[in-house]
């Protein structure tokens, strides 16, 4: 399949499976699972969505998916795979059960291991993000082109993790946001919204999975990482600990602790 077509069919996935969560919203169930995340019915319903539209466009992909994704035999699958679909079916659930419009729907797909392509929705906003390897990025359909200034140290903002203060001594002079979605914090540094964004993986559950989906737009956007790698083969499902993501101006990450950067 063409790039240009496969990035037109996810996009309709993507939006779709918003449509599915909205009907969901305000109107919710919840229950924990074991690692005390939040569960609803709308994220089994979202991934078995994903599970049976994906397969369409590549049928010889394995499938990962937030709520299937320690599933032993999903694994030895993916690991033999040369294409594997990475989803979210609601990143951010604590904050689609709060409330907030920040939650998105998050679907990566590896090529040999390495983010290939992706589409996120986050459909309470009305926004999307796509992209593929080699063709950029887009924004609600226009092209997503970092400008590397200067960022006033006051304003410039940094996005956190919920539970990132019980983990690192964050030092920052500028302005520093949870949006409760992971997903939302990669894509606000990916258009320049944001400065940088710190993940806990390991710590906080809506940080653990499914980082290609969001990694899929991020690099094509012109960000760059930390070499503390926020971003595990989730074939391998390795927890490497903190990282920092960043646009080329932002900040750096070091001994635990997100300082400023002048560069």
């Amino acid at each position: 399949m063409d790039p240009s077509t496969l990035l037109k069919r996810l996009r309709t996935v993507a939006d779709v499976a918003g449509t599915i969560v909205l009907r969901h919203y305000g109107r919710i169930d919840f229950s924990l699972k074991p690692d005390q995340s939040v569960f609803t019915e709308a994220d089994g319903e979202v991934e078995d969505y994903l599970r049976l539209q994906l397969a369409e466009i590549l049928p010889e992909a394995a499938f990962i998916g937030e709520e299937s994704g320690n599933d032993a035999s999903l694994l030895a699958q993916a690991r033999e795979s040369e294409w594997v679909w990475v989803v979210d079916p609601i990143d951010g659930t604590a904050a689609f059960v709060d409330g907030m419009d920040t939650f998105c729907v998050c679907i990566g797909l590896l090529k040999d291991g390495q983010p290939y392509a992706g589409a996120v929705a986050v459909p309470a906003m009305g926004h999307r993000y796509s992209a593929v390897r080699g063709e950029g990025a887009w924004y609600d359909g226009r092209p997503i082109e970092v400008v590397h200034t200067e960022p006033n140290e006051d304003r410039a903002v940094l996005c956190i993790s919920r539970n990132a203060h019980r983990y690192l001594d964050i030092r920052y002079k500028g302005k520093a946001h949870s949006f409760g979605s992971t997903a939302l914090h990669f894509l606000l540094v990916a258009r320049g919204a944001a400065v940088a964004a710190i993940g806990v993986v390991g710590g906080d559950a809506d940080d653990e999975e499914n980082d290609y989906g969001k990694s899929s737009i991020f690099y094509p956007a012109g960000s760059e990482r930390s070499p503390l790698d926020l971003m595990p083969d989730p074939r391998d499902r390795r927890r490497p600990g903190p990282g920092l993501l960043k646009s080329r101006g932002g900040g750096t990450i070091s001994s635990g602790r997100a300082e400023e950067q002048r560069q």
